[in-house]
């Protein structure tokens, strides 16, 4: 299995409403996703997630349940289906040291949205390990992109908050992608770390 396996869409339906692409997440186990809080805080809404790949998921799934992290911008989505057997999936935790970290990452940015429909798109970048961490932020510099300039109605990576971030070498998960300031470098944002 590959790790884009595990890359899903997070899609949120209003009460009577068509859905709407609303993030990215990454499958944990068989029935849980994980996603950033912010994405999923609208209570009136029902979510769903869409596999990249229909290997471990079928093609539309609901979340059950969504379950917030206290004190970080995470969430579980527990999802309304059998959990199936996937492959042990490897955490880490990355130094608070000066250097960076090489990191990959798929999601769903906005600026990749054609005919209405989002399209997977892979960041390379590094994580800058003396930076800031307040909040469990990880401070991410993209190398392998330029979004568009100017974006309609906020950041060009919006949607793709809830990525899973891997360390390129060892593949294993560090933190979720997390945010974009629009008036920020287009070429930097943030994650939130899993652990520490």
């Amino acid at each position: 299995m590959s790790h884009l396996d595990r890359v899903v869409q997070v899609v949120r339906r209003a009460p009577a409403g068509r859905p709407y692409f609303q993030a990215s997440g990454f499958l944990l186990v068989g029935d849980v996703v994980i996603t950033a809080a912010h994405v999923v805080r609208d209570h009136a809404s029902t979510y769903e997630v869409r596999p990249l790949r229909p290997a471990s998921l079928p093609a539309r799934v609901v979340v059950r349940r969504v379950v917030t992290h206290a004190g970080r911008d995470l969430a579980l989505l527990i999802l309304d289906t059998e959990r199936s057997a996937l492959p042990s999936l490897r955490f880490g935790e990355l130094p608070h040291d000066i250097g960076q970290a090489r990191i990959h990452a798929v999601g769903f940015p906005r600026f990749t949205v054609e005919d209405s429909l989002p399209r997977a798109h892979q960041i390379d970048g590094t994580v800058q390990l003396g930076s800031d961490r307040t909040g469990h932020q990880l401070q991410l510099s993209v190398h392998s992109t330029d979004p568009p300039q100017v974006h309609i109605g906020g950041s060009p990576w919006a949607g793709y908050s809830g990525a899973g971030i891997l360390t390129k070498r060892e593949g294993l998960l560090v933190a979720i992608a997390a945010s974009h300031r629009p008036d920020g470098d287009r070429k930097n944002t943030t994650g939130t770390d899993l652990v520490g």
